[in-house]
């Protein structure tokens, strides 16, 4: 049984605060080594597509998918997609475990994209949690979660989403000192 996300949204609220301190560090698309992809199972394949452009660029790619409570868990064939499963992996206050937040701290990223829906609290937990230098994403109203956001409609299309945060990454310039 799981309760409200009610406690999840107030914990979230918190990390953002701790966020605002962190180190950090606009590294473009061109010297990032590492990404960290986040998506909703409701879009595997376009994560997929978006992922495949990635690694295109010779980049390595980390993806993660959350699976929310009531959604079917899926086979994945690929080893190194981390899943987060909201039934399985999150307390009763729908806050993920500490083993699978420790586990995806661990994954090397020098920039998480992350293409989640604004609804998926849980994996905004474990956004907020990783110490990579540049956290990418859709601009949520009630919280800050990412370094460079992107307001767009929640009606449009991941891809295009994607699409606009890899044009931005390519132009950022490095914080990096010559």
């Amino acid at each position: 049984m799981k309760l409200t996300n009610h406690f999840l949204k107030k914990k979230l609220r918190l990390l953002a605060k701790e966020g605002i301190v962190r180190e950090h560090r606009f590294c473009n698309l061109r010297e990032a080594k590492s990404i960290l992809l986040v998506y909703d199972i409701d879009n595997k394949e376009a994560a997929e597509v978006c992922r495949e452009k990635l690694e295109n660029l010779n980049k390595n790619v980390y993806p993660c998918m959350y699976i929310p409570i009531g959604k079917k868990r899926e086979v994945v064939e690929d080893s190194r997609v981390f899943i987060l499963n909201a039934e399985d992996d999150t307390s009763i206050w729908m806050v993920p475990d500490h083993h699978v937040v420790k586990e995806f701290k661990s994954i090397p990223a020098d920039i998480l994209i992350d293409l989640t829906h604004k609804s998926s609290h849980a994996m905004h937990y474990l956004v907020l949690s990783h110490p990579c230098q540049l956290k990418t994403g859709r601009k949520n109203d009630s919280i800050r979660l990412h370094d460079l956001s992107i307001n767009i409609s929640h009606d449009e299309k991941i891809t295009e989403l994607f699409d606009h945060l890899v044009h931005y990454l390519f132009t950022i310039k490095s914080s990096k000192r010559n």
